[in-house]
Formats: C-alpha cells, sequence, structure tokens
C-alpha cells in the first residue's frame, strides 16, 4: 500500500510538471511565466507569450508579427497594453497550491498531509503515520508547534549560512582579484621574456654576421694566393707548351739549323721550369675550419638566460 501511495504521489507530481511546462513556459524562449518582465500576454489572434520576448519582436520590426500565426500587431498597440492572460494565471496560482499539496503530501499514507513532527525521529508525519509507526515513546506534536520550537534554530543556522555565505563570496572576490592580476602578470611577463630574447636573438645574429665577416676576409685573402700561384703556373706551363712545340716543328721540318737551338732554348727553359713545376709546399695551402663553442655548456648557458621567480 505504502509503495502504492508513492507510486500515485510521484505520478501526480510529474504530471503537475508536465502541465507546467506545457501552460506556464513561452513558447518563444521556453522562460516560465510571471507577474514582471515575463508577464503572459494575450494577442489580438488569442495567441500569448511572455511580454518580454514580445517587446524584443516589436523592437526589431516594423510590422511586427505573432510568432504562432503571423499575424500582424495592431496598429500603435504597445507590448504592455496587450490584456494579461488570465488564463494562464489562474493556472500559476492551481499549479502553486499544487506543488505545495504534493510537497507537504505523506508518502506513505495516500491523501494524508504531513500535519504533525516526531521529536524522536524529528520528521514530519502525518495523522496515519502516528497512529501505526510513531508511537509509544515517540513525542508527536502539531507542525506548527514544531516550527515555531525550531524557529531559533533555523534562525541560527540561516544566519550561520549567510555569514559562511559571506566568506565565500569575499574569498570568491579575492580569487577573481589574484585571477585579474594574474592575467595582467602574464601578459606584463610575457612582453617583458619576448623583448629579453628579441635583445639575445640580436646578440646571436650579430655574432653570427662577425664570423661570417671573419671567414669571408681569410677566405678572400688566400683566395687572392692561390689564384697568384696559379696564374704564374698557368703562364709559365703556357711559355713552356708554346717552346716545345716550337722545337717539335723545328724537327718535323728538318731546319737543322734551327733544331739545334730550339732544342737547347727548351732544354734550358725546361730545367728552368723545374723549380716551378714542383709541389709547393702546405704554406701555401691553408684550411679553415670553424670550432662552435661547446654543444653542453652551450645548452647549460640557455638555460640560465632567465628563470621565472615565485615570490610568496
Amino acid at each position: 500500500m505504502d509503495s502504492l501511495t508513492s507510486l500515485n504521489q510521484h505520478t501526480s507530481y510529474s504530471r503537475t510538471l508536465e502541465l507546467e511546462k506545457d501552460l506556464l513556459h513561452c513558447s518563444v524562449c521556453f522562460e516560465k511565466y510571471d507577474l514582471r518582465i515575463r508577464a503572459p500576454k494575450t494577442l489580438s489572434c488569442l495567441h500569448t507569450f511572455c511580454q518580454s520576448c514580445l517587446q524584443n519582436i516589436a523592437d526589431v520590426d516594423s510590422y511586427p508579427k505573432c510568432p504562432s500565426c503571423r499575424r500582424e500587431f495592431p496598429n500603435g498597440t504597445r507590448v504592455e497594453d496587450f490584456p494579461v492572460d488570465h488564463r494562464v494565471g489562474q493556472i500559476m496560482e492551481y499549479l502553486s497550491q499544487k506543488f505545495k499539496d504534493v510537497q507537504n503530501g505523506c508518502l506513505k499514507h495516500e491523501n494524508e498531509h504531513l500535519n504533525f513532527f516526531c521529536k524522536k525521529c524529528r520528521t514530519a508525519v502525518c495523522r496515519d503515520c502516528t497512529v501505526l509507526e510513531h508511537k509509544g515513546g515517540h513525542e508527536i506534536v502539531s507542525i506548527s508547534t514544531a516550527l515555531s520550537e525550531h524557529s531559533k534554530q533555523f534562525d541560527d543556522t540561516e544566519e550561520a549560512t549567510n555569514q559562511t555565505l559571506d566568506a565565500l563570496a569575499t574569498k570568491t572576490r579575492k580569487y577573481d582579484a589574484e585571477l585579474e592580476t594574474m592575467a595582467e602578470t602574464e601578459e606584463n611577463l610575457l612582453e617583458e621574456i619576448q623583448s629579453k630574447f628579441r635583445d639575445y636573438r640580436a646578440y646571436l645574429d650579430e655574432r653570427e654576421s662577425s664570423l661570417i665577416r671573419d671567414m669571408r676576409k681569410h677566405v678572400e685573402e688566400q683566395k687572392v694566393i692561390l689564384n697568384a700561384h696559379r696564374d704564374f703556373t698557368a703562364t709559365k706551363s703556357t711559355q713552356l707548351r708554346e717552346d716545345l712545340d716550337k722545337s717539335r716543328k723545328f724537327r718535323e721540318s728538318l731546319l737543322v739549323r734551327h733544331v739545334f737551338a730550339s732544342f737547347k732554348d727548351l732544354k734550358d727553359v725546361e730545367e728552368c721550369f723545374v723549380e716551378v713545376a714542383k709541389p709547393d709546399g702546405d704554406e701555401i695551402f691553408k684550411r679553415f675550419t670553424f670550432r662552435a663553442a661547446n654543444e653542453e655548456d652551450f645548452l647549460c648557458n640557455i638555460t640560465e638566460l632567465g628563470v621565472i621567480i615565485t615570490e610568496e
């Protein structure tokens, strides 16, 4: 019987919620009607919407229309002048009482209200509960007496709760202020870090440019030396090649008088160029390498370019 009663009351409560959702909520914004900014206003087409939604429509549309049937609002009629749908008001009043009845009804005994209070069990009970379950050592008083006796406890608890809420609100405001400070700190630190590392990158770029200039200076000097030696060697090679070709030409033409003379000249020149043809010493051929800073030391130094310090 208790389970069936509880089920019936739950079903009644669910139907009441469904009725409230269908009839007491604006079909545009889905908010619940009230008697202030969301008062239920009836249009000339008998459709009902909350005053706030109708005002929004009127504010943005030169020819406002009913959201349901699209009939235009009467010319010159202000939204606040539309009549309140008293049917909705009556339903709101009815459902309010219905909610109260459901909330104050006993879950164990159908149609019985919680008109009593058991001091031993510290719970509200109905008349049947006092007879069937809360008897023999259970002190029963009326609900009004219990509310009166607990009034100071309620007040004290509410006051303590309000104080706790105030403290929580103060703490929340402090967190909000600190979050704002953190946002400013983040922005300032970001600018400082980026500015400093722009300087670091400028230093690195300048060092890179300096090394490149130094490298090119050394290489260009060496290229000048090598080109001078190459040109000298190539010139001598060309001269020797010409003397050799002339000597061969005389031999092939059997011009005896010129053969011996050119042979002597070629031999003298060849003996002279033997020294030129010898390989140069290592001092002519220089090599350049780039010796970078120790990478581990460099990376270690990078980690020391800055650090975020937490101030207590």
